[in-house]
């Protein structure tokens, strides 16, 4: 009797395969499609694949996995993708500019009876526009438009960017299908489970002793509009201006983006950010590790989030699942999260400002642990991914279903229907 061969999992790769910026989504895409990998799939084999703009999608080779840290069990075919009916398409990275360039291939392996799923992470460049720059507006509403008419599932990566998405489509039924079903899957705080990136060098190492006695406050993210950091300036003038706040240090930890270039200079340029080592207050990393940011996690007395909008907030868990109180922008995301040791703030006037972050320094515990949900990991994140794709970890796929049902995802109703 032929054994019966396992279906494709064809995981998208094509930004982080060019190029890993060490953001949010590219701790993302590492840990899921590492946790793909490292599984034991019911039914389906992972297959990484990338495109560029101008080459159509093709298998990642075995070695280029092998040199990233990802372990592959099962050799990829060599060259163009070829798709059938039970495979399914995963577009696990934000491959904006260059998805779109083969709608044609992906609308072809549709036709053939692979199912399309889209992770979406934000609508910020659509809602938001004019925080990003033209050609990423472009690049994105084309992605957009893309993806809704040609996608089965779409997964958010919160409750809250699916209702985004779902009034997107309402509003506009032309631009969606029929048969497009939304879902929403949770990220994880673990870092450790991201593949992460390495390296603390002997002055970070020797910065870290010296904070020992400081209280730490830590902010995660790109310097660019949305992240929200122009706000903290002023505030925290304020408060190194009182004795209260003579033991507090501020660190960013992110790349310079876009459209920020005269708060980078504030930055760089910023008092507390260029006196002596003693007197120095303030510092910008802006190419840290995950090794050495998640060595600042352990070190940081809090955590401030002070974006302006998020698809998600992976700070906000990574901080809490440090043990680290946060302070967070008062966000709907945020809040439906219901996870302890998170308090909110929602004024940006400085001296408001600077009084709400010297009160959580001093008694800032957040939400009661009692009432509040479990910090989600990378485990949890996955195993939500699966049950968005309709697969399971072999031998496991009923306490798979039941676990993940339980994690607060909502009804699918193409697991309902069976359709893989």
């Amino acid at each position: 009797m032929k054994q019966k061969l396992p279906h494709q999992l064809l995981v998208d790769v094509s930004v982080i395969m060019r190029s890993d910026a060490g953001t949010g989504i590219q701790r993302v895409v590492r840990a899921l499609l590492g946790a793909l990998l490292d599984a034991d799939l019911d039914g389906y084999v992972v297959r990484p694949i990338y495109a560029t703009r101008t080459e159509p999608y093709a298998y990642v080779p075995c070695e280029a996995i092998l040199l990233s840290g990802l372990a592959i069990a099962t050799p990829a075919p060599v060259g163009v993708v070829s798709a059938e009916k039970g495979d399914i398409f995963l577009g696990l990275d934000l491959a904006a500019n260059i998805l779109p360039r083969h709608r044609r291939q992906i609308t072809r392996w549709r036709r053939q009876g692979c199912v399309v799923a889209t992770v979406m992470y934000d609508l910020l460049p659509e809602q938001r526009p004019r925080w990003f720059n033209p050609r990423t507006r472009r690049n994105y509403r084309r992605w957009l438009r893309v993806v809704t008419r040609c996608s089965d599932r779409i997964i958010c990566i919160s409750q809250e960017v699916a209702r985004q998405l779902e009034a997107w489509i309402a509003a506009r039924p032309w631009r969606g299908n029929g048969g497009l079903q939304v879902n929403h899957m949770r990220l994880g705080c673990d870092i450790g489970r991201t593949i992460p990136s390495k390296g603390v060098s002997a002055e970070a190492a020797s910065l870290l002793a010296g904070w020992s006695k400081s209280r730490l406050v830590l902010v995660v993210g790109t310097i660019e509009p949305r992240k929200g950091h122009s706000c903290l300036l002023p505030a925290f003038d304020l408060l190194w201006s009182e004795p209260a706040g003579e033991d507090v240090v501020l660190v960013f930890v992110g790349r310079p983006g876009w459209r920020t270039e005269r708060l980078q200079d504030r930055i760089r340029t910023h008092p507390m950010a260029i006196g002596s080592e003693p007197d120095r207050r303030f510092f910008w990393f802006d190419d840290a590790s995950d090794e050495f940011l998640d060595c600042l996690y352990r070190s940081a007395h809090g955590v401030i989030v002070p974006s302006l909008a998020e698809g998600f907030g992976l700070p906000l868990v990574e901080a809490l699942g440090h043990g680290v109180r946060v302070l967070a922008r008062d966000l709907p995301v945020f809040r439906a999260m219901n996870l302890a040791k998170v308090s909110y703030f929602s004024q940006d006037e400085p001296v408001l400002l600077a009084r709400a972050i010297s009160e959580w320094l001093d008694h800032g515990d957040g939400v009661p642990a009692l009432a509040a949900n479990p910090v989600p990991t990378w485990r949890d994140s996955f195993g939500d991914l699966l049950s968005c794709l309709s697969i399971a970890e072999r031998d496991n796929r009923d306490v798979k279903v039941a676990q993940n049902a339980a994690h607060g995802n909502r009804t699918n109703p193409i697991i309902d229907s069976g359709l893989t």
